[in-house]
C-alpha cells in the first residue's frame, strides 16, 4: 500500500475533468469543415499544442496530447517501474511494424515514421537493434518475439506472435509486482486476447490454438477450445445483459467488431471501478491515461470524417457504434 498515490490520483483527477467535455464534442460535431472543427480543439486540453500543427496535421496533434499525458503520469508516478505496464504495449506494437517494415524493405526513416514515442524504448533504438540483430538488450520477450514473427508466413501471424509474448510478459511483471490490481488487470487483459483470438483463429483450422493461447487469464484453456466455449466464456465474464447482444451481432455478420467494442468499455469500466476503490494503486494512473486515449480516439473520428466530408448525421450515426 502507498499513500502517495492519493496524491497522484487526484492530482491526475484534475488533469482528466479537463479532457474533451460533451459541450466541445458537440461543438466539434457541429462544425462545417476540417478547419472549423480543428478551431474548436484551441479551446479545449490540446490548446496547448493546437498552433503547433495545421488541420491536416491533428494526427501530431494528438502524438503531443499523449505524450504530454505520459510526461505527467511519470512526473507523479510514486513507483515508475509500475506505470511502465502502460507504456509495454507500445514497444511490441513498435517491433510489429518494423518486422512489417523490414519485409516490405522500407527505408529507416520511412519505418520510423510509422513507430510511436510512447515506448519504454526509444523507437530508433529498437530498429537499430533490431536491424544487427542485437535484440536481447531489450529482455527475453522482445527478443523471442523478434525470432518468432520474422519466421511466421503470414502478416497476421506477426500480430499474433507479438501480443502472445507481450501477454507474457505482462503476466511476468504483474507476478513479481505483487500489486493486486496489476495482477487483475493483467489477468483481464489477457482473458480478452485469449478469446478474441480464438474467435479470429476459428475460421483458420491449420494454425493449433494452442500454440497462440497465454497462460494468466482466469478464464481456462478447456473453455476456449472453440467458438462456442469462447462466446460462453465472454458471457460468463460480464454477464449475458452486457454481452449478449454483441454475441448475436458476431454471429449475423461474422465481424468481431461487436464483441471487440464491448470488450473495450469492460477494460474501461473494470479500470474506472479499481481506480475509485483502489485509491493506493497505480490504478488511477492508467485511468487517466485510458481516458486521455478515448478523448483522443474521439477527436480523431471526427476530424477524420470532416477531412472526408462525412455528413454530420452519418457521423453522429457513426460514433454511436463504434465509440465507447
Amino acid at each position: 500500500m502507498n499513500s502517495t498515490y492519493i496524491y497522484s490520483g487526484s492530482r491526475l483527477s484534475v488533469l482528466a475533468s479537463k479532457l474533451l467535455s460533451e459541450s466541445q464534442l458537440e461543438r466539434l460535431l457541429s462544425a462545417k469543415s476540417l478547419d472549423e472543427a480543428y478551431a474548436v480543439l484551441h479551446d479545449t486540453y490540446l490548446s496547448l499544442h493546437a498552433s503547433n500543427f495545421k488541420p491536416s496535421g491533428f494526427e501530431g496533434l494528438l502524438e503531443a496530447g499523449t505524450m504530454e499525458a505520459r510526461k505527467a503520469i511519470l512526473s507523479c508516478s510514486p513507483e515508475p517501474e509500475k506505470s511502465a505496464i502502460l507504456w509495454l504495449p507500445y514497444d511490441f506494437s513498435n517491433l510489429r511494424t518494423i518486422i512489417k517494415a523490414v519485409r516490405q524493405n522500407l527505408s529507416d526513416d520511412e519505418t520510423l515514421s510509422k513507430l510511436n514515442p510512447f515506448g519504454i524504448f526509444a523507437p530508433r533504438e529498437l530498429l537499430t537493434a533490431f536491424r544487427s540483430g542485437k535484440m536481447r538488450r531489450f529482455g527475453k520477450a522482445m527478443e523471442s518475439a523478434a525470432t518468432e514473427a520474422m519466421e511466421a508466413k503470414e502478416s497476421f501471424m506477426i500480430d499474433l506472435i507479438t501480443d502472445k509474448h507481450y501477454f507474457k510478459e505482462l503476466s511476468e511483471i504483474a507476478s513479481r509486482s505483487k500489486d493486486l490490481f496489476i495482477e487483475k488487470y493483467s489477468a483481464l487483459l489477457i482473458d480478452i486476447f485469449n478469446i478474441k483470438a480464438t474467435l479470429r483463429l476459428d475460421a483458420i483450422p491449420s494454425i493449433v490454438k494452442e500454440d497462440v493461447l497465454v497462460s494468466g487469464g482466469t478464464i481456462s484453456r478447456r473453455f476456449l477450445k472453440d467458438k462456442g466455449e469462447s462466446k460462453k466464456s465472454l458471457i460468463r465474464l460480464g454477464g449475458e445483459k452486457f454481452f449478449g447482444q454483441a454475441v448475436e451481432r458476431y454471429e449475423e455478420s461474422n465481424s468481431l467488431a461487436p464483441i471487440e467494442k464491448k470488450l473495450d468499455e469492460f477494460r474501461l469500466e473494470f479500470v474506472k471501478r479499481e481506480s475509485n476503490f483502489n485509491v493506493f494503486s497505480v490504478a488511477s494512473l492508467v485511468w487517466y491515461f485510458e481516458s486521455v486515449k478515448n478523448s483522443e480516439n474521439i477527436i480523431r473520428a471526427v476530424l477524420s470524417a470532416k477531412q472526408t466530408g462525412l455528413p454530420e448525421k452519418e457521423l453522429r450515426d457513426v460514433l454511436r457504434k463504434v465509440l465507447i
